[in-house]
């Protein structure tokens, strides 16, 4: 999964240090993920494909339905640039293994899943993050 949370009381830990940090920036969370009501519409509105995949999303159950996924599961958690949307498949098979570890995997092969591939917001923060 693109949140790497292992418990309930590290969910309550990680709402309480997100709200922390929103409410220093003026901002409220939106989510259980720390996501500011300000961001979160913009993220939606930006990624309506799967980022990795390009599958378009849709509000369902089965396993192409949209999810939040985090490109660094150390976080920060409630920061745009690190936060989109991704199919469930991608999500799953993605968990917390590092961008260019996964790019490597045979899920992402058959996927033709890559650097090249990947959706600007990826690349963005792949740039940012010095990954490439």
């Amino acid at each position: 999964m693109g949140v790497a949370i292992s418990g309930k009381l590290d969910i309550l830990a990680y709402n309480g240090a997100g709200r922390d940090r929103l409410a220093a920036k003026g901002e409220t969370m939106s989510n259980t993920y720390g996501i500011s009501e300000k961001d979160e519409p913009e993220i939606r509105a930006r990624d309506k494909t799967c980022v990795y995949c390009r599958k378009l999303m849709k509000k369902s159950r089965r396993s192409f339905g949209a999810t939040i996924e985090h490109f660094n599961n150390d976080g920060p958690f409630d920061e745009k640039y690190n936060v989109a949307i991704c199919c469930r498949g991608c999500n799953s098979s993605k968990g917390t293994i590092k961008l260019l570890a996964w790019f490597a995997t045979d899920y992402c092969r058959k996927k033709n899943i890559n650097v090249k591939t990947v959706s600007k917001a990826v690349k963005d923060y792949m740039r940012l993050s010095k990954l490439c």
